[in-house]
């Protein structure tokens, strides 16, 4: 069975609520008031949006081209389609959430099909359906929007037919990406809305964020302009009828420039113009063509506008009059308008707005000069309602005139009246008024006269007949009455209808003879009321006075008697008895005294009984005023009882008094000491012990603004830790700017995270070295926004970190891995490390694109370097000559070939071959081969001079695996343009070891272990991300990375690697030269933060977070300054916190 009701506000949200908890199926349909309704169908626990009934898709269809008409592949299907009614039909649902009065009517049962269709894939009509939405969901993203627009401080949000344009993307952080680049400087919201799917008040709550941040700015009139004119000739005439709406809403009134209006002219004479007006508000085609006639100045283009303007809305009666007036201005007096027709279009206008409207289409008529008697009479009183008197005045006399001439005095008294009243001082209406007058008396004197002879020659000629049977017919009616006597009443009635001025003997005895039998009848019927009247009267006065006041409500109604006329007791007269007898007792107890107990028993009673018969009466008597006079009685005993109540009070109270004045200082005392101390709740408490001892109120009047003002600050502190608590501490502390004038004070929390997590962190407050603590993250700490704190993040095999916080807000630091290795190059590295030997010597040959070669130590030394002159540089890892005792051959990307010998770093070369390599090189047997582009093989055995194969390509060599070359032991990823890129090492007990490449940073997890993952710092574009198998069962995979940094290799955290020192002493090559140091943490890595040790203590220069440091410092700003980029910081911060990310 359906069911219905009327809901506001958050009662809609309660009902949605309970339809999807109690897994109700059926269709719920809203409306409300206003133009707003939706159609919702419920089915576990979600919301189908369903079609409204009234629903045109012609709407869908319009609203789909305009949001992509700069989109040539557009065509009307269902994907372009349901994104728009989804996001329209839960705006409309939102609008009914706001809070005005909604009917709904829920119907159980299954929701209808709910599959769309489109005419456009050969449906006989178009039905859209969009996907549910769990209604929980939904109610909690209305009120997310809600907040963030009461936030926003907008509570009427942007017309949404504004121009959102881009004016510094770099003030646009906060502003969704999508939304950014939906905003093209061509769309109103209302398209980037229905292009994104979002409601329209979502939009419009981006667009304002974007606007407030200065990224945003609203289109200018003459763009809107512009942009109208464009949309005009690419024939778009619903985007173009909405821009030029907006220009005529917000460009500046008055004449348009003339080329502006030539322009629209031309559009005017091509046919678009009226198409794209077809489509607008009609009160913006007026303005629009008001404006363009006004430039133009010429009457004629004037007349063909309004009469374009009256085709498209011919109810509208402006635009009617104002064509009735450039038609007139046009043709003068030679103008064919139908007065008529005129005086009608006044009279519309006097009756849908005010008398004043119709007075310029009554000149109009006016100047037409109307020759009827009727139009001239109708001018004259539309001229005299429009307040136009003087004019009206001849036009009134004159008709007048013509109508007494023609004898209709009498239809123009009204007019000369009306007249008169609004120029007293007309002559001509007042002397034609007396003249109406006197004429119209005549002619009823004349009527009246003649009426009266012809009723009297009737009469007698009917008198002579009537006689003979009037004696007859009297004698039938006594006779009729006689038979009547056992009901007197009757009978004495129709004697007086037939014999009442009758003074006969006979008449007479007969008329006696009733009002006898009917006195009696009555004295019976008196006395048997009394009787109950005195019986309730008495048990008013002795017994209980609910069963006396339903003995009043039994008593019958008081009979209506003709003869008996005695006065009859009142009802009320009784039920007052029962008041009075009630206000006895309590003047029988005597003054009120706190010492007589009795009296409060006595008095309770009484009450009680008073209420019983107040709530015992019905709604006609409480609404019957002849009860009134018993409810004021009633009143009236409670009154007394209170007053009574209220003097032993004062009674009391006097005796307390001391006691309580006494007790009222000491809470005040403990109140004030606890607001000191910011206990504003424990403050409150002691407040409210002292007014709950204030029964005269004037110790509240004199606390109200304190106590107001620490509920203030009470509510702001707790709104205030709940927003810290949630990390949106900006706007915590716009919480505490409203009550406190010094928001220092308060203490507030905010959190420290680390990923990975267990950093030690010590914490020094800044001011005071004594205060300092080491915390493992995460963790909460509290202060208030004047501290400043400076932490350290410690973790072993992680970069340490030092940050200088002023104020709370929550830090959401990531640490990077420590490198092993790292070679800062100056070219892009695309060649994989080289290893020493078998790879267990720690030692590797690296080489770039800009020609350098260096033997890198796994301690992070450099042993040699050399640097080859070479346009391409080197992208290929060198592979040794089996027949020259471990010789490396370098081959750069233009087909140059170099001998190295790893021990020293000497180089010997180079040969050009001339052609560049495609695969390879790679040792095969004792030679080393490599495809060259021609499709030769290239081998080398014992000298740089290769030997050239011409016999076609070796499936050796010619593997994609040797594109960049031998790769060894190494398993390389280099980018393909995709998103997050992965690569897999596998270990020896058959795990692995996982690195994702991220837009800022590395990724790296063990199998298994995702959420345990550590970041690597990524420095600019990368060449590849390698796994180098262990060279030894045991060993873990190296990582090396190849970016802007140069080339870096890590080890997994907790894990050391052994390096084989017989096999290093037996390779190891010279020292390094001059100028190549060991490479320590940062020695030639960029974007590391450098920490020299202070020439006082040691202790390393922290990065910091506040202006008030030294400027060549990084700092972290205050909360107030977030959302700004201070220059020098090296981090970003978030919205809520300001906490690098």
């Amino acid at each position: 069975m359906s069911f219905q009701g009327d809901v506001r506000g958050i009662g809609l949200a309660e009902l949605l609520q309970g339809l999807a908890r109690g897994r109700k199926e059926g269709v719920l349909t809203l409306t409300s008031r206003g133009d707003h309704r939706s159609v919702l169908g419920m089915e576990d626990g979600k919301a189908w949006l369903l079609p409204d009934p009234d629903e045109s898709p012609d709407t869908w269809r319009a609203r789909a081209r305009d949001a992509w008409a700069d989109d040539p592949t557009f065509t009307m299907e269902a994907a372009r389609l349901q994104p728009i009614v989804k996001a329209a039909r839960l705006e409309a649902l939102y609008a009914l959430l706001d809070g005005g009065g909604v009917h709904f009517r829920f119907d159980p049962g299954p929701v209808p099909d709910r599959v769309t269709k489109l005419e456009e894939d050969g449906f006989p009509t178009t039905e859209i359906h969009c996907d549910a939405i769990p209604v929980e969901f939904m109610l909690l993203e209305y009120a997310r929007i809600a907040d963030e627009i009461e936030l926003a401080g907008h509570p009427t949000l942007i017309s949404p037919e504004i121009i959102p344009c881009v004016q510094d993307a770099d003030e646009l952080g906060k502003t969704p990406v999508r939304l950014v680049g939906a905003c093209d400087g061509n769309s109103t919201i209302q398209e980037i809305a229905d292009r994104l799917g979002w409601p329209i008040r979502q939009a419009q709550l981006a667009i304002i964020g974007g606007l407030a941040t200065g990224g945003l700015r609203i289109a200018h009139p003459i763009e809107v302009l512009r942009l109208a004119q464009h949309e005009l000739q690419r024939k778009h005439f619903s985007r173009a009828g909405s821009r030029l709406t907006l220009w005529c809403r917000t460009g500046t009134p008055g004449p348009l420039v003339t080329e502006d209006a030539e322009a629209l002219a031309n559009e005017w004479l091509a046919g678009r113009l009226t198409s794209a007006l077809r489509l607008m508000e009609h009160k913006y085609v007026r303005c629009l063509l008001r404006r363009l006639d006004a430039t133009l100045g010429s009457t004629s283009h004037a007349v063909v506008h309004w009469m374009e303007a009256t085709r498209i809305r011919p109810q509208d009666r402006m635009s009617r009059l104002r064509l009735a007036a450039m038609r007139l201005r046009d043709a003068g007096e030679g103008c064919d308008l139908d007065v008529r027709e005129i005086l009608d279009l006044a009279r519309e206008l006097r009756e849908h707005g005010s008398p004043m409207r119709s007075g310029p289409a009554l000149a109009i008529a006016a100047f037409l000069q109307p020759a009827a008697v009727p139009q001239r009479l109708e001018l004259g009183m539309g001229l005299v309602l429009a307040g136009r008197v003087e004019e009206a005045g001849p036009w009134v006399v004159s008709a007048c005139t013509d109508m007494l001439a023609a004898g209709h005095a009498d239809r123009i008294l009204g007019p000369l009246r009306t007249l008169i009243e609004k120029d007293p001082r007309n002559r001509d209406a007042r002397d034609l008024l007396t003249k109406a007058k006197r004429q119209s008396t005549r002619t009823k004197k004349m009527r009246r006269h003649a009426a009266i002879a012809a009723s009297v020659t009737l009469l007698l000629g009917a008198g002579a007949v009537v006689k003979v049977k009037v004696e007859e017919k009297r004698k039938g009616q006594i006779s009729e009455i006689r038979t009547m006597l056992n009901s007197p009443q009757t009978a004495l009635a129709q004697l007086n209808v037939h014999f009442a001025n009758d003074t006969s003997l006979e008449v007479g005895d007969l008329r006696r003879e009733l009002e006898d039998r009917l006195r009696a009848e009555e004295n019976t019927l008196r006395n048997s009321w009394l009787d109950e009247y005195h019986a309730a009267q008495k048990e008013a006065a002795e017994g209980d006075y609910l069963l006396a006041l339903d003995m009043v409500r039994a008593l019958p109604p008081v009979p209506r008697l003709q003869l008996v006329t005695e006065a009859w007791p009142k009802t009320i007269e009784v039920m007052l008895g029962m008041t009075g007898r009630m206000e006895e007792e309590l003047n029988a107890l005597g003054r009120p005294s706190i010492h007589a107990p009795q009296q409060v028993v006595v008095e309770d009673r009484i009450r009680q009984q008073a209420e019983q018969l107040a709530n015992s009466l019905t709604d006609k008597e409480l609404s019957s005023p002849d009860l009134a006079e018993f409810r004021k009685a009633l009143d009236g005993v409670n009154e007394i009882i209170i007053k009574r109540a209220h003097e032993r009070s004062v009674a009391e109270f006097e005796t307390e008094q001391k006691t309580i004045d006494a007790e009222n200082d000491r809470l005040l005392k403990l109140a004030r000491a606890s607001i000191e101390r910011h206990e504003y709740e424990r403050a409150l408490n002691h407040f409210d012990l002292i007014l709950a001892n204030d029964p005269t109120g004037k110790v509240r009047r004199v606390l109200a603004q304190e106590i107001s003002e620490t509920r203030q600050k009470r509510d702001a502190v707790i709104e205030a830790r709940e927003l810290a608590a949630a990390g949106k501490h900006t706007a915590a502390l716009e919480r505490l700017k409203e009550a406190f004038e010094e928001t220092v004070r308060v203490m507030l929390p905010w959190q420290v995270k680390t990923n990975p997590a267990g950093v030690s962190v010590q914490i020094t407050r800044v001011g005071s070295e004594e205060e300092t603590v080491t915390r493992q993250s995460p963790f909460v700490i509290e202060g208030t926004f004047a501290d400043e704190w400076q932490l350290r993040f410690d973790l072993p095999d992680f970069d340490s970190r030092v940050l200088v916080v002023k104020g709370p807000q929550d830090i959401d630091l990531q640490l990077s891995r420590s490198h092993e290795i790292h070679v800062e190059c100056e070219g892009r590295v695309d060649a994989v490390p080289a290893p020493i030997g078998d790879g267990s010597t720690g030692d590797y040959i690296i080489c770039d694109r800009n020609g350098m070669i260096v033997r890198a130590a796994w301690d992070g030394s450099i042993r040699w370097r050399q640097d080859i002159k070479t346009v391409s540089g080197i992208a290929r890892r060198p592979v040794p000559l089996p027949s020259l005792n471990g010789e490396l051959l370098f081959l750069t990307e233009t087909g140059s070939v170099w001998l190295l010998d790893p021990k020293d770093g000497h180089l010997k070369g180079p040969w050009e071959i001339g052609e560049p390599p495609v695969f390879g090189p790679i040792v095969i047997g004792d030679e080393v081969h490599a495809q060259l582009r021609s499709g030769k093989i290239a081998r080398w055995r014992t000298s740089l001079r290769p030997l050239l194969d011409d016999q076609g390509t070796s499936s050796r060599v010619s593997d994609t695996a040797l594109r960049n070359g031998f790769q060894g032991l190494f398993t390389v990823l280099r980018p393909d343009g995709t998103r997050g890129q992965e690569l897999r090492a596998a270990t020896a007990d058959g795990s692995g070891w996982t690195i994702r490449v991220l837009d800022e940073a590395y990724e790296v997890f063990e199998d298994g272990r995702e959420s345990e993952s550590f970041q690597i710092t990524k420095n600019g574009d990368w060449s590849y991300v390698a796994w180098e198998s262990p060279a030894r069962k045991d060993d873990h995979p190296v990582l090396w990375i190849a970016d802007h940094a140069g080339l870096r290799a890590f080890l997994p955290p907790g894990i050391d690697r052994v390096v084989s020192i017989d096999a290093l002493e037996d390779l190891a090559g010279p020292p390094a030269p001059e100028g190549i140091v060991p490479n320590a943490p940062g020695a030639l890595d960029p974007s590391f933060e450098t920490q020299e040790p202070d020439a006082a203590d040691g202790a390393k220069v922290p990065e910091t977070m506040g202006p008030e440091l030294p400027s060549d410092l990084p700092v972290i700003p205050p909360i107030e300054s977030l959302g700004k980029k201070p220059g020098g910081m090296p981090e970003e911060t978030n919205d809520s916190a300001g906490a690098p990310k």
